[in-house]
């Protein structure tokens, strides 16, 4: 059956992906590596055609009384011939419309802002967790009992103490009566106390030239224990099929996941694409957005994308039960599956966003000056090492005076 009205086709606009304006005459100028690939079919097509954007801009999702939203809902509606925007051909949208044969294959990852890097005046204690150092604690007491007894009690606890402690900080070990009989044991307890110190050296250094950055995501498990702990959001487009696939998954974390956004209500609202990122927001959507979204090496080094793809599903158009270009359009497609149009049209915006944004970075400066805020805690250290110090020799002075 031969078309004579103009197509009415429903799009999802994006930058890179799929923009349109009216030229002089009236009539639509695509662009964009997806709207290329529209443009390749229409070509085909030989028809005029009406470009018509989804009033609440949601890709699809089914509501309470069975209808649906967004791009698959004016398809189902026959408000539109057919809809386009990297639709998920899930069973449940093949319900409600038709689709054309897959022309790529997607997956779900997730995007947000680099967090930022953890200074703090307690630095010097980042080198061993929490157990190494009662370890480390409970190892200097027990051997200054040990040395205590094998001594036979001729100095003080607190002398061992100190000595012991004080080997700890690179001293040496001034416990001279029995050490012949002992050198084996002093000579395990210096190797142990060289080896932890070097340890701590170069696990300081490390820390000081490489900060520590805080709660770094990079897995969907590791994002479902920062939703839990209320530490981060996800953010799903809004009508996106990703939120019935996360809260109805088998796997537990993933399932976390879409019941928080459910709860929650967490959709990323399409009218403020441009709204910087923050380091709690976590943004989910398909890794070819992404891909583009980190042409610039500025994204590359201030955001963090995730490892992991879920839900990884054929792309195809929405079309009505109707459609009379069902078949033609399947070849369309599978004709420029077999000659890699989409691709090429991809890596050719990719290469062309990368030119126009390499033209206008400014020099990179890789130094940060060191402030003394980064310095404060080494410097805390100190002034009450030596306020201990100087404390210590007061009271020997007046101890020394009194004792006469």
């Amino acid at each position: 059956m031969k078309q004579t009205r103009p197509l009415k086709i429903a799009v999802m606009t994006w930058p890179q992906s799929l923009e349109f304006k009216k030229n002089l005459d009236g009539n639509p100028e695509i662009s964009g590596f997806d709207g290329k690939f529209l443009q390749l079919i229409l070509d085909n097509f030989g028809v005029d055609f009406e470009l018509m954007i989804p009033p609440d801009e949601e890709f699809g999702r089914k509501t309470t009384n069975g209808s649906w939203t967004g791009l698959i809902g004016m398809v189902q509606r026959e408000e539109v011939d057919l809809s386009f925007g990297s639709l998920i051909m899930t069973s449940e949208r093949k319900e409600a419309v038709s689709f054309s044969i897959p022309y790529t294959m997607t997956g779900m990852t997730f995007v947000y802002k680099t967090p930022p890097y953890e200074f703090s005046n307690f630095t010097y204690v980042y080198p061993f967790d929490i157990l190494t150092w009662c370890l480390s604690l409970c190892s200097m007491f027990i051997i200054t009992y040990i040395f205590f007894l094998v001594l036979r009690r001729k100095l003080s606890f607190d002398r061992i103490l100190l000595e012991v402690y004080g080997s700890f900080l690179n001293q040496s070990l001034n416990v001279t009566e029995r050490r012949k009989k002992w050198k084996w044991l002093f000579g395990l307890w210096l190797l142990f106390v060289v080896v932890l110190s070097f340890a701590y050296t170069a696990c300081l250094l490390s820390v000081l030239f490489i900060p520590i950055k805080k709660d770094e995501i990079k897995t969907f498990r590791q994002l479902s224990e920062g939703v839990q702990k209320g530490t981060h959001r996800a953010l799903p487009p809004k009508g996106s099929f990703i939120i019935d696939y996360l809260a109805t998954s088998e796997i537990d974390y993933l399932r976390i996941i879409g019941e928080e956004i459910v709860k929650n209500k967490d959709f990323n609202d399409p009218t403020q694409r441009d709204k910087p990122l923050g380091s709690d927001i976590v943004h989910l959507t398909t890794r070819e957005e992404l891909e583009f979204y980190f042409v610039d090496p500025n994204s590359r080094e201030n955001y963090i994308l995730g490892i992991e793809d879920i839900a990884v599903s054929p792309v195809g158009i929405a079309l009505r039960k109707n459609f009379s270009y069902t078949e033609k359009l399947n070849k369309i497609i599978s004709a420029t599956g077999r000659a890699g149009l989409f691709q090429k049209f991809m890596s050719d915006e990719y290469l062309k966003v990368k030119e126009s944004i390499s033209r206008r970075l400014p020099e990179r400066k890789l130094w940060r000056q060191l402030s003394i805020n980064n310095l404060a805690g080494v410097f805390l250290f100190l002034l009450l090492g030596l306020s201990f110090s100087m404390l210590t020799l007061i009271f020997e002075i007046i101890y020394y005076n009194f004792s006469k």
